[in-house]
């Protein structure tokens, strides 16, 4: 078998995903509520050469170990808090995440606090869908004149009437969450969040490190010529090899 072949190809396979996640990273600098994405490796498990059947996972052959991806995880750390003044701008300090229904009925989880009212006064965040209350429904504003206490209640800022509670959620410890779109994530199970603190007229900004994440581009960027440099090194020590034994 081919081993360095193998090696050599997983290795620039990996480091171009790896490029791709920080570049995706890069791009979303500046994207409210981002939260950076880091890839973890795993090795296939001998190349596929061990059993893969009920009861017997006996190796039937060696064979060069070879990286794959294994994840891209979330890192959640927080994000810096930028100050607009804009009443519909909302911040989440501490753990937890403010709940969007989109169009397709679907829940999703975010930190991305740059909403607005919808034609019909609904709180909304452009493009994703309408913000839940911890009624479950979406909240009904209808006003610019409102007040967000660091609790998530929303009254009316001129009259003080009671207007809703933001469901600010986190996934339970057993849910499987899975990122959607760039700030939007899935969890098969939620439930309140312990103690968060809503910001209003602020949002949260990503929590992209520019220096790490240029630093990163570089090393893979090294790692990728490498492994493609050894992949033509064995390319052509094997076309020497066949050359010979052809004479």
């Amino acid at each position: 078998m081919l081993q360095g072949f193998y090696s050599a190809a997983s290795g620039m396979l990996m480091q171009q995903r790896h490029l791709n996640v920080v570049a995706n990273n890069l791009a979303n600098a500046q994207t409210p509520g981002y939260k950076t994405n880091r890839l973890v490796s795993t090795t296939f498990q001998q190349a596929l050469l061990a059993r893969l059947e009920p009861g017997n996972s006996a190796y039937i052959g060696t064979g060069e170990s070879t990286r794959i991806v294994d994840e891209v995880a979330d890192i959640w750390t927080e994000g810096g808090i930028m100050e607009t003044g804009r009443p519909f701008d909302l911040a989440i300090t501490g753990y937890g995440f403010f709940n969007v229904q989109g169009a397709d009925g679907t829940v999703y989880l975010t930190r991305n606090g740059q909403f607005d009212l919808d034609d019909e006064g609904f709180l909304m965040l452009p493009g994703e869908g309408r913000v839940l209350g911890a009624n479950g429904a979406p909240i009904q504003v209808t006003t610019s004149d409102i007040n967000v206490s660091a609790t998530g209640a929303i009254t009316n800022s001129v009259t003080g009437a009671a207007i809703g509670q933001l469901a600010i959620t986190e996934p339970t410890e057993d849910a499987v969450v899975e990122q959607a779109r760039n700030t939007m994530y899935t969890a098969t199970a939620t439930q309140p969040a312990g103690q968060p603190g809503i910001v209003q007229g602020a949002y949260e900004n990503s929590n992209v490190n520019l220096t790490d994440e240029l630093t990163a581009m570089i090393i893979a960027q090294r790692n990728f010529s490498s492994a493609s440099q050894a992949l033509q090194f064995i390319d052509a020590t094997y076309a020497k090899a066949v050359n010979i034994a052809a004479l």
